[in-house]
């Protein structure tokens, strides 16, 4: 028993520690982060559309547009963060209540690189 909790232990702490590496300002500085996307709803809709029941009655809001970057497993990628909400209520197969589903979104140009769901920062 006191081996499985060590080992639990262990492993949290080993992975705690790959996800907050945070790029250099070397790396940051010589980063491509692509062209802004200039149809930045339209590739999201597309993209969420697999992941919804009704996506013509989907409400989709984003924010504004940032340069930053996401670290998934020690591998940094650069690029143009958004954060879009979508409604649920009968947009989503399970969706129970009006609560919208946030989606973190890394993009390079007008495609979606990333789906954040790990450290990530902001260049400002």
């Amino acid at each position: 028993m006191k081996t499985k909790s060590l080992i639990l232990v262990a492993m949290v702490l080993l992975l705690s520690a790959c996800s907050l590496k945070r790029p250099t300002l070397l790396q940051i500085n010589a980063a491509y982060y692509g062209p802004v996307p200039d149809k930045r709803e339209e590739v999201v809709r597309e993209y969420l559309k697999n992941k919804m029941v009704h996506p013509d009655r989907a409400v989709i809001e984003c924010e504004e547009l940032r340069k930053g970057w996401v670290n998934q497993l020690n591998n940094i990628s650069f690029g143009w963060i958004t954060i879009c909400s979508v409604n649920t209520k009968e947009v989503f197969c399970c969706a129970k209540d009006h609560v919208a589903r946030k989606y973190h979104l890394l993009f390079q140009g007008n495609k979606i690189v990333q789906t954040v769901w790990a450290n990530q920062g902001y260049i400002d």
